[in-house]
């Protein structure tokens, strides 16, 4: 029988894929090339904005899923909301 996924570690992990997408454009931006080239500068500057369309969707889509099934996927201690942005939830 298979076992449910640990939703939270997936979360996790999809943060820090997001982050080195953004190390990746951050070096490509600061690069020789980069700094020489303004068609670059435009697609780094493009896929950046991506990368935080998609953080906010993933987010979106935690919170309505922590609201379907609560206690499925939360950790035994205090629950607070892990966001790709990495902003904290209000106390």
């Amino acid at each position: 029988m298979p076992t449910e996924p640990d939703y939270r570690q997936l979360l996790q992990n999809a943060q820090q894929c997001a982050d080195s997408v953004r190390d990746f454009l951050l070096a490509v931006s600061q690069s020789p090339q980069g700094q020489q080239d303004a068609s670059l500068l435009g697609m780094a500057a493009l896929a950046a904005e991506h990368v935080r369309l998609v953080e906010d969707e993933v987010n979106a889509i935690w919170d309505a899923f922590q609201r379907t099934a609560p206690g499925t996927h939360e950790p035994a201690e205090a629950n607070p909301t892990v966001s790709m942005t990495g902003d904290k939830p209000p106390p």
